[in-house]
Parts: structure tokens; sequence; C-alpha cells
């Protein structure tokens, strides 16, 4: 099982453990310090030349989630031998994740997807003569579920 060996691995929240999250072709490692976390990396590459598959470490970067001050000199991470780039958010299936663990950048982004789809709504329904309830309920549709995406993440801030 590769990762799930080590209970100890990935963070803790109550008594749920969260290892990794998979979504299709999307992989996102959890470790509660650098060791814990380049201990997942080297397993994962354990894992992907056991089965043949490959990873792109260009692709890949590291957040590393706290409050105050720089990253330390010894974060570092490797996969394959290959220095991994530290960013200060990612993108992970539409939610932005900051290293501060704030939302504002994803509300922001989310915002912005939220006026453009209300753009894009506005000028397709101009030729239409529509009652004000169906204005609403394609608001509803179309932007509200725009503004909506991922609230479950960021809830209600």
């Amino acid at each position: 099982m590769y990762l799930f060996d080590n209970v100890n691995s990935g963070l803790t929240l109550d008594e749920i453990s969260f290892i990794i999250m998979l979504f299709a072709d999307n992989m996102v490692l959890f470790g509660k310090d650098v060791t814990d976390l380049q201990n997942s990396l080297e397993l994962l590459y354990d894992y992907c030349q056991t089965w043949g598959l490959t990873v792109n470490p260009v692709k890949n970067e590291i957040v590393v989630l706290h409050k105050r001050g720089p990253i330390l000199e010894s974060e570092k991470w490797l996969y394959k031998g290959v220095s991994l780039e530290v960013v200060d958010n990612f993108n992970c299936l539409g939610v932005v994740f900051n290293y501060t663990g704030s939302f504002v950048l994803n509300q922001s982004t989310i915002a912005g997807k939220g006026l453009k789809t209300l753009n894009t709504l506005l000028a397709n329904i101009r030729s239409f003569v529509l009652k004000p309830s169906t204005t609403c309920q394609l608001f509803d549709s179309f932007v509200g579920s725009v503004l909506c995406y991922g609230c479950e993440v960021c809830g209600f801030s």
C-alpha cells in the first residue's frame, strides 16, 4: 500500500488522516513536516517505478502552509533527484489554496469567473424578451453555480 504503510504520515484532523487526494490525473500529497513529505515523494517514486508510471517533476509544486515568514533553507523537496518548486498558492480542481490558509485569492478568482459568466449571460439574453423570474433563474443556474463553486472548502469567509 506504499503511502498507507506508515499510519503516522500525512495530516491528521480529529481521527481522520489525510495522506493523499486523487482525482483523474491530479494528486495532492500531505505531510506534517519536511521529512514526512519527502518520504511520501520517495514512496510515490517507488510506486511509479513498480507500475511503469511517470510523473513530470517540472509540473509539480510544493505549497508550505504557514502563517508567517519565508520557508526555511532546509525546506526543500526532490522527486527523482529534481528539486520541486515552492509556490505561494496552487489551484486544485478549481479551488485556489494559499500558503497562509486564506481563501482571499480563491474568492477573487471565483468573483472574476462569476463576472465573466454574468457578462456572457447578459450578452446572450439581450435578444430575448424574458420575464424577470426567468432571468433570475438563469442567473442562479449560470452565475450562482460559479460563485458557489468550492464553497464547501472555503466556507463562509
